[in-house]
């Protein structure tokens, strides 16, 4: 997938969570927070993409390819989960109802509380830095890179921490 397309993906979800401001307006100013940062992931993923094709930059993509495949694949993965959460809403019904939308924003937190340990949002928006850090590093201005080291591994998503096989020297740059 390009990162246009992923970028496509998380501005369509941002799209969805959009309409459950209504049904869960006790919470809408995490679903409106929720909303923007996958909005700000779509246009890091875009500047990246952009950033990669100047010549002044492309020579440097080198240096965030492993870094940026390890995020890729977390975001997708969060994204898959979203997706397939968002994919059960009204079981199918054709229209949705109030308390649908309820159920599926609980059933949302809930998943992301028992797998990341927080909210969605908090994920979302670590992927966010994470991407603008890769993009300043591609651009050659990587003075906000060093603040990766502040979120450390408590605050990163789950996939970013753990290690798969293919994944793991990737990963090792990535976290320290």
């Amino acid at each position: 997938m390009t990162l246009t397309a992923e970028a496509e993906r998380a501005e369509d979800i941002g799209d969805a969570f959009g309409k459950f401001k209504v049904a869960v307006d006790d919470q809408a100013a995490e679903v409106t927070a929720l909303v923007s940062e996958l909005y700000a992931v779509g246009s890091a993923l875009r500047a990246i993409d952009d950033a990669s094709q100047l010549p002044d930059y492309s020579l440097n993509l080198y240096l965030i390819e492993d870094d940026l495949g390890l995020v890729r694949d977390s975001l997708t993965y969060t994204l898959n989960d979203i997706f397939r959460i968002l994919g059960k809403i009204g079981n199918g019904d054709r229209f949705l109802t109030m308390a649908a939308y309820r159920q599926t924003w609980k059933d949302i937190t809930y998943h992301f509380q028992r797998r990341v340990g927080g909210r969605l949002c908090s994920v979302v928006e670590t992927y966010r830095r994470f991407l603008l850090a890769l993009c300043n590093k591609l651009k050659g201005s990587s003075g906000i890179f060093p603040l990766l080291c502040g979120f450390g591994k408590a605050n990163m998503p789950a996939e970013l921490v753990q290690n798969p096989p293919n994944m793991a020297s990737s990963a090792v740059k990535f976290v320290t």
